[in-house]
């Protein structure tokens, strides 16, 4: 759902002929029916809907900025442990991350579901992570036994 920017909702009105408050409600009224002023109310509306969408905005660039920051301190973490042993780490872990974030994409589903808002990309990344981890194992298993047939010798 988007607004335009709350200095264009007097001038949106008065182009289309329409009040302030049936442009906000997308519903023609009455002219027994409407409040005799109602502008300043729908104004506040409309400032504490920028708030909080200037409050979600913040709250996603702080969260991609963590996840961001989390997967580089991984990577130079890898870099500096030995190989073998990481991958070993990373393959007892992974499933585990991955089954324990999907449960709550699922209850995120849900609740966007019964208020209506798209849910739908959120339940097929939830089912990403539920199947990725038999992917990587699969992968891994590929790449053992490719290695082993092309004349590599067992890791163990």
């Amino acid at each position: 759902m988007g607004f335009p920017d709350i200095k264009l909702i007097e001038p949106l009105a008065g182009l289309l002929e329409v009040s302030v408050l049936e442009l906000m409600r997308s519903e023609y009224i009455e002219e027994e029916q409407r409040p005799a002023d109602c502008g300043p109310e729908v104004a506040s509306g409309m400032a504490d809907l920028a708030k909080l969408q200037q409050k979600v905005e913040r709250r996603s660039t702080a969260l991609a900025v963590i996840l961001t920051a989390g997967f580089v301190c991984l990577l130079f973490l890898a870099d500096q442990a030995e190989w073998f042993q990481f991958l070993e780490f990373g393959m007892m872990v992974f499933p585990w991350v991955c089954w324990g974030i999907c449960p709550v994409l699922l209850v995120i589903c849900w609740l966007r579901h019964r208020r209506r808002r798209p849910w739908h990309l959120l339940a097929l990344c939830a089912f990403i992570l539920f199947i990725l981890p038999f992917l990587a194992i699969m992968g891994a298993l590929l790449f053992l036994v490719l290695s082993l047939r092309m004349g590599a010798e067992v890791p163990w």
